[in-house]
């Protein structure tokens, strides 16, 4: 895969038409994709994918902590469920 001209590149490009949005990279880009991936629910193999990691541990190493909602969420749901079995 070629690099992205640092001067004249899509991304380069796009930052400088934004306000407010500096110093964004490709990584940067890549991690806020696997960040909403995961927190979204979406397959974990495909968030593997999408991460470019070997495995999912390694995946799940760099970003299981990124939602404290995720716990309340999965707090809720236990509640819920907990309620429909009564």
């Amino acid at each position: 895969m070629r690099h992205p001209d640092s001067r004249t590149g899509w991304l380069t490009v796009s930052i400088e038409k934004t306000e407010g949005v500096h110093d964004l990279t490709p990584h940067d880009l890549r991690h806020t994709a696997v960040s909403l991936a995961i927190h979204a629910g979406v397959n974990p193999k495909l968030v593997q994918r999408i991460a470019g990691h070997h495995t999912f541990a390694q995946t799940m190493e760099t970003y299981a902590d990124l939602y404290d909602s995720d716990l309340d969420e999965y707090g809720e749901a236990l509640d819920t469920e907990g309620d429909s079995n009564e």
